[in-house]
């Protein structure tokens, strides 16, 4: 077998292990109170467990707190004035490299009409005497 094909059948027994824990987890849920057990894990949760180590741990557990989230993001924020002095520097130079472009487009345009009607606006050419001895 290809290793893409074995891949495959990891990540889909992967899956349906977790699939198989979400609905432990739904049942514990709606029959909160009651004295009712969770359904066993079936072989197929058990083998993926057993070859990618347990996950049957929700993901919620290892959420980070609000604080360290805080800190992470405090090395991202900007002062809101150097913020709006940049973004306000940005847009006055997109404004001047558009007004850049628009004096080179019409420049050209300029040139490029000048040039195709050249033969109708230059003075006809003179047949010039030669020099009288």
């Amino acid at each position: 077998m290809s290793d893409r094909l074995n891949d495959l059948r990891r990540e889909r027994t992967v899956i349906q292990a977790h699939l198989e824990w979400l609905d432990r987890e739904i049942a514990v849920q709606s029959n909160a109170g009651a004295n009712t057990s969770a359904p066993a894990p079936t072989s197929a949760a058990l083998a993926a467990n057993a070859s990618l180590g347990t996950i049957s741990q929700p993901l919620s557990a290892a959420a980070p707190s609000s604080s360290e989230i805080d800190v992470a993001l405090d090395s991202y924020r900007q002062d809101p004035v150097a913020l709006q002095s940049d973004v306000r520097k940005g847009c006055f130079l997109y404004l001047a490299i558009a007004f850049l472009l628009l004096f080179l487009a019409v420049g050209a345009l300029y040139l490029y009409s000048r040039s195709l009607h050249a033969d109708r606006t230059a003075p006809a050419p003179t047949v010039e005497e030669s020099p009288r001895r």
